[in-house]
Order: structure tokens, then C-alpha cells, then sequence
């Protein structure tokens, strides 16, 4: 497994923590929950995970909303080590 790879895999699961945080009982991907949450397109947040990097206005947002359940350390490591 590359870097890459690896780093698109922190993301979604960082993600599918997100989603199920928020919203439990609905069965939709978990891209589509993150987007409703964040009131942002579903191609945004399935765009972070192919680059493997949650923008870091994001990132904050969800470590903040998830008091602290996922780190902005995990969703975006270039910037906040």
C-alpha cells in the first residue's frame, strides 16, 4: 500500500466516523451525510478522500463538531502535526 492509498484510507474512515456520528440511522454513504452536515456538494467530500486531505477550514470544523471524536491531525497531516 502507498502513501497515498494510505492516507485516502485515514480520510474515509474518518469520515464514515463522522457520518455515523451525526447520522446513525441513515444508510446513505457516507459522503452524502458529511455534505449534509457541512452544507457543501457530495463531489467535495469525495474529492477529499481521493486526494487523501480534508481542507484544513474543514478539517477544524469537523474535529470541533466531533469534540475532538476525529482529529484535524488525521484529516489533513500537512498542515497540522
Amino acid at each position: 500500500m502507498n502513501d497515498k492509498q494510505s492516507r485516502q484510507d485515514i480520510v474515509k474512515s474518518a469520515l464514515d466516523v463522522v457520518a455515523e456520528y451525526f447520522y446513525p440511522n441513515d444508510k446513505r454513504a457516507p459522503a452524502v451525510r458529511v455534505s449534509r452536515l457541512l452544507g457543501i456538494s457530495e463531489q467535495a467530500v469525495y474529492m477529499w478522500v481521493r486526494k487523501g486531505e480534508v481542507p484544513a477550514r474543514w478539517a477544524v470544523e469537523l474535529d470541533r463538531r466531533t469534540y475532538g471524536k476525529v482529529k484535524r491531525e488525521n484529516l489533513n497531516p500537512s498542515l497540522f502535526r
